[in-house]
């Protein structure tokens, strides 16, 4: 065979075997594609995540380390009332708050009923324009979340308001009235009741 054959030979042989040994693409997976779809939590299911915690026990120490919350809901949660008033008055160089100000969904009412910070309530719900019936990102109200948390003084506190909606909730099934019965609260329950709670 001469060597113009054996050139034809060669190129024709890397024809044909080259496509074999060719890198094809990669098939993904149903599964390999769906994690690729499943971005990382966002910010708001991070936040719930962490509203969740404080509800089911968080100290208000552990709430407080938290990078995200600011001055005025730690004043919330810690009850400090002259705080509050600088903030929604806002005094110095601070721009004014406003009281249904939240931080990724949660109020400072919802922060003080949480935490048992009778006063803070108490003060905050004398502020006008105040909605003492907003929902965090997890469908609570103030109301709800106390009772979850059974601070039994702030239930009492709200349920005096005559703006609360105590029968508001979420999913059409939980509400004030149904979490203090499956947390075993009957005091609160009672109390609901008497304020007119539907079952």
């Amino acid at each position: 065979m001469n060597k113009v054959a054996r050139i034809i030979v060669l190129m024709f042989s890397l024809l044909v075997i080259t496509p074999i040994f060719a890198v094809q693409p990669q098939k993904i997976s149903n599964t390999q594609e769906l994690s690729l779809m499943v971005r990382a939590p966002g910010e708001e299911e991070a936040i719930a995540r962490r509203e969740w915690e404080i509800m089911r026990g968080r100290t208000i120490q552990q709430y407080l380390h938290d990078e995200y919350i600011n001055d005025f809901f730690r004043a919330a949660a810690t009850g400090d009332i002259r705080t509050l008033k600088m903030r929604l008055r806002g005094d110095g160089e601070q721009t004014p708050v406003s009281v249904n100000e939240a931080d990724r969904g949660t109020t400072a009412l919802m922060v003080a009923a949480t935490s048992g910070q009778v006063a803070a309530v108490e003060y905050l719900l004398t502020v006008p324009m105040i909605n003492v019936n907003l929902k965090d990102s997890l469908g609570r109200t103030a109301l709800m979340r106390a009772v979850y948390a059974g601070n039994k003084d702030v239930v009492a506190v709200l349920l005096k308001d005559q703006r609360i909606d105590i029968d508001t909730g979420y999913n059409d099934k939980i509400n004030a009235l149904s979490i203090a019965i499956s947390k075993g609260y009957t005091d609160i329950a009672d109390m609901l009741r008497a304020a007119g709670a539907k079952e």
